[in-house]
Parts: structure tokens; C-alpha cells; sequence
């Protein structure tokens, strides 16, 4: 999850674009300025629960019956790529 006023957000933004550049094949979504809206959708999409403290919030979202999980880790888009290939 994203917001343009958050400062930490902002710091990651451009290792974020650098993701999104890298990463082709899996989708990335970024719930925008209406984000309890968009989330709300994901929960009805992915039939799930997520839940977010504050921002950036970084998760992944897998069909299928498979548990979300969140992403703790460095906010770097090499990392973060090792990170949603892996299973």
C-alpha cells in the first residue's frame, strides 16, 4: 500500500518504479490515494483479510487458497524481486 504523503513511501519510490520495470510476468498493483475502496476489493478478489498498519505496506496476493504474506524486508527492488519469485 501506497500514499503519496507518506514520507517512507516516497523514499521507495524509486526503487519501485525500478521494480515494476523489472518484473513482467507477475502483476503489481498499487491501491492509489482510495485505498480502504481498494483493499476492500482485493479482500472480495483474492478472498482474504489484509490488513495494514501504515505505509508502505508490501504484500503478496496468491489465488488459489494460498496464505498472503508481507514483505519485511529491505526496500530494494533487487530484493523485493528475490522476494515475490520466491514461493
Amino acid at each position: 500500500l501506497y500514499s503519496e504523503s507518506c514520507g517512507h513511501c516516497i523514499a521507495m519510490d524509486e526503487e519501485w518504479k525500478n521494480l515494476c520495470g523489472e518484473v513482467k510476468d507477475i502483476e503489481l498493483k498499487d491501491v492509489g490515494d482510495n485505498y480502504d475502496q481498494n483493499v476492500e476489493n482485493l479482500n472480495r478478489e483474492y478472498q482474504t483479510d489484509l490488513n495494514y498498519e501504515g505505509f508502505p505496506t508490501i504484500f503478496k496476493l496468491m489465488k488459489h487458497g494460498l496464505p498472503m504474506q508481507y514483505y519485511a524486508g529491505e526496500r530494494s527492488a533487487e530484493l523485493m524481486k528475490k522476494w515475490l519469485y520466491s514461493s
